[in-house]
């Protein structure tokens, strides 16, 4: 946790770009999944890097070992479960520029 910290105030600091992946949620009906629809700011914060380039290697990185992360294969998971919408979210993760997601949210 302290290595995120770090990590966060050392891209507001400096400037650089932040890995994040939206958010896992488990909808009305019970089935989870990555919610997308989120402001880019409330999304779950991984790490953060100097360069785009390097936080593009990191999220490459966390795809390739997706599956020893967790401990399955993403393609033998149900559809609408927890694991499954975890792997969406990995998918789904991306780059953005710190003071996107450092920004105050509109109306605060």
């Amino acid at each position: 946790m302290w290595r995120r910290v770090r990590d966060g105030v050392t891209a507001a600091l400096l400037g650089g770009f932040v890995l994040v992946e939206p958010p896992v949620g488990a909808g009305t009906g019970g089935t989870w999944s990555a919610d997308t629809s989120r402001p880019v700011h409330a999304w779950t914060f991984v790490t953060a890097t100097d360069t785009s380039a390097k936080c593009d290697q990191k999220r490459a990185d966390r795809l390739a070992n997706a599956e020893s992360d967790l401990g399955v294969d993403a393609e033998s998971l149900s559809p609408g479960t927890k694991l499954a919408a975890v792997f969406d979210a990995r998918r789904r993760s991306r780059c953005v520029a710190d003071g996107d997601y450092f920004a105050t949210p509109p109306g605060k």
